[in-house]
């Protein structure tokens, strides 16, 4: 999903719309929070900086063949979730799958998960690849 967001920035979404909103939603309450955090500190206290102004950071050779793979797990995490929906929406899953409903939903969160934190990972990997080279 490609979506114009506040301030004229363009965000870019693996997955569907609700994936989309959901992470739009994190990222605003993570942000709000990050505002509070901010404001509560003392202003008398210098900020330590982790990395010293200068050069870029370039992705190294693990983390490239990280970026490069990245993409086609995400989708194989998706594809699982998607299968497992499927599942859930044919017509006799109950009588057939009825003492794996637990298992399956367990199965789905755990999909779900794994794509979300290999997405994120995939945006921090980006970050660098875009800031550095």
């Amino acid at each position: 999903i490609l979506a114009f967001e506040g301030d004229g920035q363009l965000a870019h979404s693996v997955g569907d719309y609700d994936y989309y909103l959901d992470k739009r939603n994190k990222r605003a309450s993570a942000q709000a929070s990050q505002a509070a955090s901010n404001s509560t500190k003392s202003s008398g206290t210098p900020e330590v900086k982790k990395a010293p102004a200068g050069k870029p950071r370039k992705l190294s050779f693990k983390e490239q063949q990280e970026l490069e793979n990245i993409e086609a797990k995400i989708l194989a995490a998706e594809q699982e979730a998607s299968r497992i929906e499927a599942l859930f929406s044919e017509a006799d899953f109950h009588r057939r799958y009825g003492q794996q409903i637990d298992q399956f939903n367990k199965e789905l969160a755990s999909a779900k998960a794994r794509s979300a934190k290999l997405f994120e990972r995939w945006q921090e990997l980006e970050a660098i690849a875009n800031s550095g080279g």
